[in-house]
């Protein structure tokens, strides 16, 4: 029985048909995007925001396919974000596709974005396979298909030992590569993402540029204690902002739609921010506005705008 979608996917890539080495070589250095034909009965399950890693298969290339280039060992050799929702490809041709293997026009097909490939370190199936021989088999046998999906675990396994993988991916979307203008996109995509892509991405944003900008925004001021009276800001850091820290007013563990938006984000101080989550504090939601009831009086805190900032 098929596995459904879980926002985590295996790419196969077939040496002999497409050389992968020779495009990380010779193309990624000049952009890091392509496209990739995924399998038609997964096509649906595939949206931006979801995270691949790419298999290679047995390299049973010839010595003139090889043009003096080491014969790759299967494995994992890349670490990507799907970027695209699937569309109909008109086919695909290039330099690094072998002669009658170029993709089929009409092919569902996917937009990459490349976060790090290990093409001189990959994780191969045959270290993978004294790691944990229990492992799972499509991973560890390969399929003949371009795309699968796999258990969020399995994923999560192979970044922990695929050399590099789990930092590259904590720092895809660090605060200081961030505009207003990507977190307003990320923000459109967050907010029409089905549940697994919200998980994928939200991960890497709970504790990160998304909270950090709506604190910065805020002035580093606890917005409860500013609507009560009280002094909003807390203690100076090393670095001279005062503390303060970001909560989701809808948690993100909920994998609600717009769980974890910049509208769903306020900055509160850490006894307001234990209140709200261990206090039973009340909450309604209004179109603009939360209204929190607290055992003082009731709050209005409006929702964070990235177009208002």
């Amino acid at each position: 029985m098929p596995m459904s979608p879980t926002g985590y996917w295996i790419l196969v890539c077939n040496p002999r048909k497409w050389a992968f080495d020779k495009f990380v070589i010779n193309q990624l250095p000049k952009k890091n995007v392509d496209s990739w034909g995924v399998r038609p009965s997964d096509a649906p399950g595939f949206a931006p925001g979801q995270l691949a890693l790419i298999r290679v298969g047995v390299d049973k290339r010839n010595k003139s396919q090889l043009e003096g280039r080491p014969r790759l060992e299967a494995g994992i050799y890349a670490l990507c974000e799907i970027s695209s929702k699937p569309y109909m490809a008109r086919g695909a041709g290039d330099k690094y596709w072998s002669k009658g293997s170029g993709r089929k026009v009409d092919w569902p097909t996917v937009q990459l974005r490349y976060l790090k490939t290990f093409l001189d370190d990959p994780l191969t199936i045959a270290e993978l396979r004294r790691k944990k021989k229990n492992f799972n088999r499509h991973v560890l046998s390969g399929l003949q298909t371009s795309s699968f999906p796999i258990p969020e675990a399995d994923f999560e396994y192979i970044v922990e030992n695929l050399s590099g993988a789990k930092d590259r991916l904590k720092s895809a979307y660090s605060s200081g590569d961030m505009t207003w203008a990507k977190l307003a996109e990320i923000e459109r995509r967050l907010l029409s993402a089905a549940p697994a892509v919200k998980t994928v991405v939200s991960k890497r944003f709970e504790r990160g540029p998304i909270g950090d900008e709506v604190k910065r925004a805020n002035g580093y001021k606890c917005q409860i204690c500013e609507q009560l009276g009280l002094p909003p800001l807390g203690f100076k850091k090393i670095d001279g902002k005062h503390y303060v820290e970001a909560h989701h007013v809808v948690p993100i563990s909920t994998k609600a739609l717009g769980s974890a938006a910049h509208g769903n984000v306020i900055s509160v101080c850490p006894n307001h921010h234990r209140q709200l989550h261990f206090g039973g504090v009340r909450v309604d939601f209004a179109k603009s506005a939360f209204l929190f009831y607290l055992p003082e009086k009731a709050v209005r805190i409006k929702k964070f705008r990235v177009d208002k900032n």
